[in-house]
């Protein structure tokens, strides 16, 4: 039996294909939403400027001073290059300036990060104009 296995969400998006005796019983849980259709930009500016719950990120950060932005490393898929650049427009909004806003890289046990995975996981432009660590 071949079983495929999502590899490399940074280089490509390819699948590793691993050949599995017949007689294994192979259980491949899968997400909620994961065949779900993609989110294009306006949805996902839409869903960040009309959260559920809780106010807007641009009502948190009236008055505030300066934002942090802890975000995941490589081992997670998490296109963030999509999502930051609408969440810094509410950030804007709500009175935040570029050079009071800084990322930081939530590794845990991880490697460290060079400047071109910065770039893959935020977009090429965020670690050239913002403190990103």
């Amino acid at each position: 039996m071949i079983v495929k296995v999502p590899q490399f969400p940074w280089y490509g998006d390819t699948e590793l294909e691993l050949e599995l005796p017949d007689s294994w019983e192979v259980i491949i849980p899968r997400m909620a939403g994961e065949k779900a259709p993609k989110l294009n930009s306006q949805q996902i500016r839409d869903a960040i400027r009309k959260p559920i719950g809780t106010p807007r990120l641009s009502e948190m950060a009236r008055g505030k001073t300066e934002v942090c932005i802890i975000f995941d490393d490589l081992t997670r898929p998490t296109k963030l290059d999509q999502i930051v650049p609408h969440v810094l427009a509410e950030l804007h909004e709500g009175g935040i300036k570029d050079e009071n806003i800084r990322f930081i890289a939530a590794l845990g046990l991880h490697g460290a990060m060079k400047l071109m995975d910065f770039q893959k996981k935020l977009g090429e432009e965020i670690p050239q104009k913002y403190l990103v660590s």
